[in-house]
């Protein structure tokens, strides 16, 4: 699943109309669903996507491939995950 999928899901999970999660991102309906169908996306976007649907998004490095991934962990959960992976950055709503 790449990043835009997990963000249609969770959009999905909460319930919202896609016009109200493009609303809550400043975002047109269409660039709302080219979002969905995009594996990448930049960390600004993320960032706000992160605080509209109320979940950590972290951008992580593996084997020199990008990955974008949506987590929901506590300090302890998240420290389990980079010593896994490279943490690029992390959104805490």
């Amino acid at each position: 699943m790449h990043t835009g999928e997990a963000i249609r899901q969770k959009v999905k999970e909460k319930g919202m109309k896609v016009t109200a999660f493009a609303d809550a991102i400043c975002r047109s309906r269409r660039a709302a669903y080219h979002i969905f169908n995009r594996g990448n996306i930049n960390e600004e976007m993320l960032q706000t996507i992160s605080r509209v649907l109320e979940c950590t998004f972290t951008t992580s490095s593996h084997e020199t491939k990008k990955h974008h991934v949506i987590v929901e962990a506590d300090d302890e959960q998240l420290q389990e995950i980079a010593s896994k992976f490279q943490i690029v950055a992390t959104y805490d709503v």
